[in-house]
């Protein structure tokens, strides 16, 4: 029921942190680390959400049977600080059928409690540096993200590191499910 597109718009430090912008509508800026991990979330200009330290959802490299675990608290205007405890493991790699066509993932599963949400999963693709698919488990149902479109440079400042303006941009089909996504 919409789309979410998010681009890159440059480096930046963040905690001692080096960190990239990523932009996408609502006046909405996304802070990730080198590891495509959040820090925060900004919204017309301001922090609105912040994790500290980082929710650990990538730790790289990707290998199946890798796990880790990752927590720390999850501040969010408005509402009440929490705990964020996630056991994160590389479960697969494989095919999946998307609207790009066929792209190679690592099937990611992050369980434990943060926030509504009880578990996490993930289709990392390699070929475009970012999630293909994401789905998120909540005690009344799930909100899933899909890969709808993706353009990046030659010289990405996601890939490069270096600050060059609009290089990449990512765009994700949001749809409502009820049921689990079956894993290729």
């Amino acid at each position: 029921a919409g789309r979410f597109t998010q681009t890159a718009r440059g480096k930046t430090l963040i905690r001692n942190i080096t960190a990239y912008s990523m932009s996408s509508e609502e006046n909405r800026k996304f802070i990730i680390d080198e590891d495509l991990n959040l820090l925060e979330v900004h919204k017309d200009g301001a922090v609105v959400l912040e994790n500290a330290p980082v929710m650990k959802i990538f730790d790289w490299p990707l290998k199946i049977g890798k796990s880790w675990k990752t927590s720390g608290v999850r501040t969010v205007k408005g509402q009440p600080d929490f705990n964020f405890d996630l056991d994160v493991k590389v479960e697969q790699h494989g095919l999946i059928d998307t609207q790009l066509g066929p792209l190679e993932v690592y099937y990611l599963k992050a369980q434990g409690s943060y926030g509504g949400a009880i578990a996490q999963e993930i289709w990392y693709s390699p070929k475009l540096r970012a999630p293909a698919r994401m789905v998120y488990y909540f005690s009344e149902g799930s909100t899933t993200f899909e890969i709808a479109q993706h353009v990046k440079a030659a010289n990405s400042a996601l890939q490069k590191g270096t600050s060059t303006g609009d290089q990449r941009r990512t765009e994700m089909k949001l749809k409502e499910c009820q049921e689990m996504v079956a894993k290729e």
